[in-house]
C-alpha cells in the first residue's frame, strides 16, 4: 500500500496499490503479462488502468485520492494506450471500467462506473454511475 501525506503531520491524503489485486510479482518473468506505474496486463487477456477516484474532505480545501487499478475491455485499453501521449485524450468519451481494488476491499456486488480521461499530468478520474 502507499500513502502520500501533506505536511509533516496529519492523515494520508492519497492512497493506493502498486498493482491491481490479481498481480503477482511472479508474472512479470512470464510473457503476456506487464506492471507499470499506471497500466497492467495480465497473460494478454485482463487489462488494467490507474486511476483516481477524488473525494472532497469536510471543511477542507484538500482532496482525498483514492488510487483505483480499473479493469478495462481490450477495445478500450487499446484506445487509451493509443491516445496515451496525446494531450487531445482529455476529449475522449468515458471509458466503461470495474474498480478492481474497491470491489476487493468493499463489495456491494457489481457496479458500474466511468473513467474520464483527464490531462497528460493525471491518471483517468473514475465515477460512480447510480
Amino acid at each position: 500500500m502507499q500513502s502520500v501525506r501533506r505536511g509533516a503531520c496529519g492523515p494520508p491524503l492519497s492512497y493506493g496499490t502498486r498493482a491491481p489485486a490479481y498481480w503477482r510479482d511472479d508474472l512479470a518473468s512470464q510473457p503476456g503479462n506487464l506492471l507499470t506505474a499506471d497500466q497492467c496486463v495480465i497473460a494478454n487477456e485482463h487489462f488494467f488502468v490507474r486511476a483516481r477516484i477524488v473525494l472532497p474532505i469536510v471543511d477542507s480545501p484538500e482532496t482525498f485520492e483514492w488510487s483505483v487499478w480499473v479493469s478495462l475491455s481490450p477495445g478500450n485499453y487499446q484506445r487509451a494506450c493509443d491516445l496515451w501521449n496525446d494531450p487531445a485524450r482529455v476529449n475522449e468519451p468515458p471509458y466503461f471500467g470495474w474498480p478492481v481494488m474497491v470491489r476487493v476491499l468493499v463489495d456491494h456486488g457489481p457496479r458500474d462506473d466511468e473513467g474520464h480521461i483527464a490531462d497528460d499530468r493525471n491518471r483517468p478520474v473514475q465515477e460512480r454511475c447510480f
